[in-house]
């Protein structure tokens, strides 16, 4: 603890908290430390959601129990969200682009072969080829797995306030809990 402390007292590091809310919750917080990795689905990526404040892991966790206290240190690379969305709209926008073209070329293929049916060995080819990138596509379309694949360790998502007076909220979604530290 004294360890975990001293990280956190660190100028760039950053606290945050997981609460779970299940029977199930501290064989899930064992898991997260040293077990097999499993990330959760979410709307701005699948990975581990966290919060900057305590009150909201409470509220996930109905409670005290059952939360998980870590330290994302100044080494950890984040990308903002929003930053994360325009990537990913320049990326879709590419893939259908290269999507668009491929299929533009198997039809102008297949007119100058003399084909006129889908089943020919040209059109075939497209398909088999189309459907890599539709897995492209649903990988990519993830932010999480987008971020992951760009490098980042995760995302960091600024919370609205509700209230000019709150305190500022953000949540961070882990994507590499090896890059995070968590209190024992």
């Amino acid at each position: 603890p004294v360890e975990f402390e001293a990280m956190s007292a660190k100028p760039n590091a950053v606290k945050v908290y997981r609460g779970l809310g299940t029977e199930e919750a501290p064989k899930y917080i064992q898991q997260y430390k040293t077990g097999e990795h499993y990330a959760g689905y979410g709307v701005f990526g699948n990975g581990t959601y966290t919060s900057t404040r305590f009150d909201t892991a409470r509220g996930y966790a109905f409670g005290d129990k059952n939360i998980i206290e870590m330290i994302i240190p100044d080494s950890a690379k984040f990308v903002n969200h929003k930053d994360l969305k325009e990537i990913g709209t320049k990326v879709n926008k590419e893939l259908n682009a290269i999507i668009k073209a491929g299929e533009a070329k198997a039809k102008t293929e297949m007119q100058a072969a003399g084909f006129n049916n889908w089943s020919n060995p040209i059109w075939r080819a497209w398909i088999d080829q189309a459907t890599k990138y539709d897995r492209a596509r649903a990988v990519l379309g993830d932010p999480g797995s987008l971020a992951t694949l760009l490098g980042y360790d995760g995302i960091k998502i600024d919370v609205e306030k509700m209230n000019p007076s709150d305190v500022q909220e953000f949540f961070y979604v882990v994507l590499n809990r090896g890059k995070v530290v968590m209190k024992k």
